[in-house]
């Protein structure tokens, strides 16, 4: 369940930035999405990746070895 509303979220946000952006490149509003692009990238990618790891790692933690294995 986590991993489809991950999917969802990534889906989303690679939406969003077509839906913002294309508009703009047809128009050719060059300065509009040049920023729009910076301000779309990393400030919204980093966070949907941490929170991905964030979860990924709830859901499988990490194995500890016992001591009787090999």
């Amino acid at each position: 369940r986590a991993f489809f509303w991950l999917t969802i979220a990534w889906a989303a946000l690679f939406y969003a930035r077509l839906a913002v952006q294309l508009p703009l490149y047809l128009a050719g509003e060059v300065a509009a999405l040049g920023t729009l692009k910076l301000v779309m990238g990393l400030p919204l990618f980093a966070p949907m990746v941490a929170v991905t790891w964030l979860a990924v790692r709830a859901l499988y933690p990490p194995r500890v070895p016992r001591l009787d294995e090999s």
